[in-house]
């Protein structure tokens, strides 16, 4: 922690083309025990005509009786880039730590990365907070005065524009990751499985041995095999699949069978069990991103919040119909096998008397070089009587059961210099609108423990929410559990989060970036498997089959309307107050037959014929509803899951963007192969435009190369 916030951090003001809309040129954070680095960079820029002010006596940037924290915010806020140096004296400042984040958050509000880091006298390896999540994709800079030409390459570094999608093509992958694996799959599977599980001949005929539990299985490494099945050769225990559960529904404007696998486990010597389990095959999305380089992604980090976000989304209290069902099993598959992680589940549900390993949460997570006293600490702000009164109430609540809390009321923050916090397992922050000034102590410290969370790679911080929505909040503090307290259970709510129990919310979720998450699921987990083999011989063959002449445009056709609402029928929407119908609906292609996380799926391509009345001519296309896009329609929907309507047009776009990008990154094409040719996105504003006239425009019209039954390529 430092001392005084006057003598640790100068600013600088350095005179590049500044932009019309910023003050200043570049804000420079820095510890003050470096002041002297910071004139030698100072003078070395100026050399390249770059006016730098340092003195922290300028009172332009820090002004005579405002609070520093607001000066530093609004520094970073008026400024086209912030420059961070740091160094063995900086790399512990809970300060630096603040700026950093605050600067983070004007690239993504910006879209351009905004923060410089220069290293002098220390790796990236001394510095934790460098290697985790956001800030890992940072390009950093490592400044040796010893070396000749510092003084350009700095100057170059500093004026460089990066944009943010070219370092940070991730982003947030839970939220769309966890949605998509629900819309698509639990909210059919979970409610069925509930009202069917006891009709069930295995159920019946084994009491007392089949889990009435759906288990989620969440690997550390996010690596997916196409079966649970398998054996425990140290444990002795196998799992067999028996039988499967058909469901039909419709998904997307496609017809769709879903199964439900049933597993048998057996430790040898003993009686199987029986259970349902599946490992979301969209962390298969996270674990090739990583493996085949496609993208910067932080595992451990991703899992960690599918976790949380998973659990809030299926024991959500308006989820009713999904609550209590599934048990979320995160474990460390580098040390533990999933044979015995799902064995000591089953036992531990069925209630056996016989021995069972306790369960660890979070054991996927390095063990923590010293353990924290204290289990939670509670922030509030000191003036708010409200906030006080909240603030009280938890920590009365969670001593009497059995926790050790800190009180941090604001005693210590008066000092607005000093930030230190109390060192514990869980921080759980009162925040209402007094807090959402980031003046505000309180504020401040919410800010530090959600970074130094990444930096430790553990999720500890729970915002309470005292007449505030999420939507108020600074993006920084929207983090995966956001608790209200206008629920009267709220105190109930906590202690289940904080005890890793499942968490039943009366909140809405806040929806956070939904589309990258759909947008890399969507590729790698449909779009790179059912095009891998090509269409060239399926076209051919759906022709043959049905004996059409007049050829099939060699291209998928994605249907993207901007409301996000796909139909059951895409021929018969696009048809609507048509006479005659110029689409008709020509069949699928054979299937594609695949085993995924435990799950048989079955895929098709659809072909439709476009025939134009007037010059009697058509032609084929395959084509079908978005999906992903389905899943931002069916979110809207559901009052938890805090997707507005502006909020699901704008990720609409955001997808096609991404999913494009995603298609024509070198590093997609050369390890899962190049279909960007073979797939086309057709977005369209359908409250501007009709379906067909979006097929007419953008498919009919602007293609004319097409594939015949023989096999040949014609143009038109």
């Amino acid at each position: 922690m430092s001392d005084t916030r006057e003598n640790d951090v100068r600013n600088c003001n350095v005179g590049l083309k500044v932009r019309s809309n910023f003050k200043h040129g570049v804000f420079l954070v820095f510890k003050s025990s470096d002041i002297d680095k910071i004139s030698h960079v100072a003078s070395a820029l100026r050399s390249y005509s770059i006016r730098c002010i340092y003195d922290n006596n300028d009172h332009k940037v820090f002004p005579i009786g405002q609070i520093v924290f607001k000066s530093i915010v609004e520094g970073i806020e008026n400024s086209e880039k912030t420059l961070l140096l740091l160094s063995r004296n900086s790399i512990d400042s809970t300060w630096v730590l603040l700026e950093t984040v605050l600067a983070l958050e004007q690239s993504k509000k910006r879209n351009e990365l905004t923060l410089r880091i220069v290293l002098n006298g220390v790796n990236e390896h001394d510095i934790p907070f460098l290697k985790r999540e956001f800030l890992a994709s940072v390009p950093h800079r490592t400044l040796d005065f010893n070396k000749e030409g510092w003084e350009e390459r700095l100057a170059n570094y500093v004026k460089e524009d990066i944009q943010l999608p070219d370092i940070l093509p991730v982003g947030s992958l839970a939220h769309g990751l966890v949605f998509s694996h629900f819309i698509g799959y639990y909210r059919y599977v979970l409610p069925e499985l509930r009202r069917r599980l006891q009709d069930h001949p295995i159920y019946r005929n084994n009491p007392g041995r089949v889990s009435t539990k759906y288990y989620l299985l969440l690997p550390s490494s996010c690596k997916v095999e196409d079966s649970l099945a398998g054996t425990d050769v140290t444990n002795k225990i196998s799992i067999e699949k028996e039988t499967k559960l058909m469901i039909e529904v419709h998904h997307s404007g496609k017809p769709r069978e879903i199964y439900i696998t049933v597993y048998s486990i057996k430790k040898e010597g003993e009686e199987p069990f029986y259970f349902f389990a599946d490992c979301p095959n969209v962390l298969n999305a996270i674990y090739t991103m990583s493996v085949d380089t496609l993208a910067k992604v932080d595992i451990p980090f991703h899992v960690a919040r599918f976790y949380y976000t998973m659990n809030e989304v299926i024991n959500h209290t308006l989820n009713k119909d999904c609550n209590g069902v599934v048990e979320l099993l995160r474990y460390n598959d580098s040390t533990e096998s999933r044979e015995c992680v799902l064995y000591e589940a089953i036992k531990r549900t069925l209630c056996t008397t016989d021995s069972v390993t306790k369960q660890i949460l979070h054991r996927d997570l390095p063990p923590q070089t010293s353990q924290p006293q204290t289990d939670v600490t509670i922030l509030c702000h000191p003036d708010c009587e409200k906030d006080l009164h909240i603030a009280e109430t938890i920590a009365t609540y969670l001593e009497k059961k059995g926790f050790k809390v800190k009180r941090d009321f604001g005693a210590e923050g008066a000092n607005e210099t000093v930030m230190k916090i109390a060192k514990a397992k869980w921080y759980i922050f009162v925040i209402s609108r007094n807090t959402l000034d980031f003046t505000d102590t309180t504020a401040r410290k919410c800010i530090t423990c959600l970074q130094c969370s990444i930096s430790d790679d553990s999720l500890c911080v729970l915002p309470v929410l005292v007449d505030v929505e999420p939507r108020e909040l600074p993006s920084l503090i929207k983090w995966v559990t956001l608790i209200s307290a206008n629920d009267p259970s709220y105190c109930d709510v906590i202690l289940q989060t904080i005890s890793g129990q499942p968490i039943k919310m009366q909140y809405k979720i806040p929806c956070g970036d939904i589309a990258t998450g759909l947008a890399w699921a969507a590729y790698i987990n449909y779009l790179s498997i059912i095009m891998k083999p090509g269409i060239h011989a399926r076209i051919v063959q759906l022709l043959q089959r049905q004996g059409l002449q007049c050829g099939c445009i060699e291209k998928l056709f994605i249907i993207v309307p901007s409301s996000c609402k796909t139909e059951t029928s895409l021929h018969e929407k696009a048809n609507e107050k048509s006479i005659p119908p110029p689409i008709d609906y020509v069949g699928k292609t054979e299937p594609l037959e695949k085993n995924m996380a435990g799950q048989h799926r079955t895929f098709y391509l659809h072909m439709y014929k476009y025939t134009d009345q007037q010059k009697k001519q058509s032609v084929c296309f395959m084509a079908e509803y978005c999906a992903s896009i389905n899943c931002l329609f069916e979110m809207s929907k559901l009052q938890f899951a805090g997707l507005t309507r502006e909020d699901m047009e704008r990720q609409c776009r955001q997808f096609v963007c991404t999913m494009t990008d995603i298609m024509n990154r070198k590093a997609v094409k050369d390890r899962l192969g190049d279909i960007s040719h073979l797939v086309e996105f057709v977005f369209y504003e359908d409250t501007k435009k009709t379906l067909l006239n979006a097929i007419h425009e953008q498919i009919i019209q602007k293609h004319n190369t097409v594939i015949t039954a023989d096999g040949n390529r014609n143009t038109a």
